[in-house]
């Protein structure tokens, strides 16, 4: 969301919405379909959560022709945790 600067009634608003949390599982959900350069028709799918409230941890699945690689990585940096999860998947499609 954004908004301007100088309107502070709408800032203030949206403010109370932001999650920062769930801004960071998001981040890294999007960063692994980015890396994977999933579309529609990529069996593929993300979860992010963050079970003790500051770690996260990255569970994807992505559908092969030798079949379904699963991928779980915990980190703090949702970038570098969906970097982690793609090289992985590159080590598995691999073999």
């Amino acid at each position: 969301m954004q908004v301007r600067r100088d309107n502070t009634a709408v800032r203030e608003a949206a403010e109370r919405l932001d999650a920062p949390a769930a801004c960071w599982m998001i981040l890294a959900e999007r960063s692994q379909l980015a890396r994977i350069e999933g579309g529609c028709s990529l069996p593929f799918g993300a979860w992010c959560a963050s079970p003790d409230g500051g770690r996260l941890e990255l569970i994807a699945a992505l559908g092969t022709d030798n079949g379904l690689v699963r991928v779980k990585r915990t980190g703090s940096d949702p970038e570098a945790l969906a970097e982690e999860v793609y090289h992985q998947f590159s080590i598995d499609q691999d073999q």
